[in-house]
């Protein structure tokens, strides 16, 4: 099936911004300020996690997941793994890579449930996730108490109230002009689905 591009949602500016253009700019801005931010939450060595899916031997969408490691490594200053396998065979799993400056470490394991996911609208304020890391404390909170609640997963918002993302899921909607998703520059994770349908 064919999907429509991204619109404009009421709210924010929905689809990819271009290098060199102003939202580009704004969108490096909140990366950054997502970054002090999380690296004066914890001290810890930041961790670059992608979960990849394989399906059927093959990644469909590595290349979108190095994509984003790459931008996610020379923002942290974490060294790109100078060798990365592209996964394939075996059966359908999900490929982790971790990365940091102490190296990078390969696991799989099972794919999970693929029914339709159930939602709960979350109080655990959405903080800015720009990078894929591993602490993960405050999806975390949201994702047990929707599940406390008989949920599959939790939609975080903004301080401001707009809707920011999911636990593990990127979010998209319809309205009259078409499919509509949060913006960037809300300091949330630009998700390989995302990628791959702008």
């Amino acid at each position: 099936f064919v999907v429509p591009p991204v619109l404009e949602s009421a709210e924010h500016a929905t689809t990819s911004p271009r290098r060199g253009s102003r939202r580009y700019a704004r969108g490096i801005r909140a990366a950054r300020v997502g970054v002090i931010y999380l690296r004066r939450m914890s001290r810890k060595t930041p961790v670059l996690v992608e979960t990849v899916r394989v399906r059927d031997g093959r990644a469909p969408l590595w290349h979108l997941h190095v994509r984003r490691l790459a931008l996610s490594c020379e923002a942290l200053s974490i060294p790109f793994p100078r060798t990365l396998l592209v996964p394939s065979d075996g059966e359908d799993r999900v490929h982790r890579l971790a990365v940091s400056l102490a190296g990078t470490e390969v696991t799989t394991r099972p794919v999970g449930p693929v029914a339709p996911v159930r939602l709960l609208s979350s109080p655990v304020v959405h903080e800015p996730y720009p990078h894929k890391l591993a602490d993960r404390a405050s999806f975390e909170r949201a994702q047990a108490a929707a599940r406390a609640a008989g949920a599959d997963d939790a939609i975080l918002y903004t301080p401001a109230g707009s809707v920011a993302e999911s636990g593990i899921w990127c979010l998209f909607w319809w309205e009259p002009a078409g499919l509509a998703a949060p913006a960037l520059d809300l300091g949330i994770l630009p998700g390989v689905s995302r990628a791959r349908i702008t």
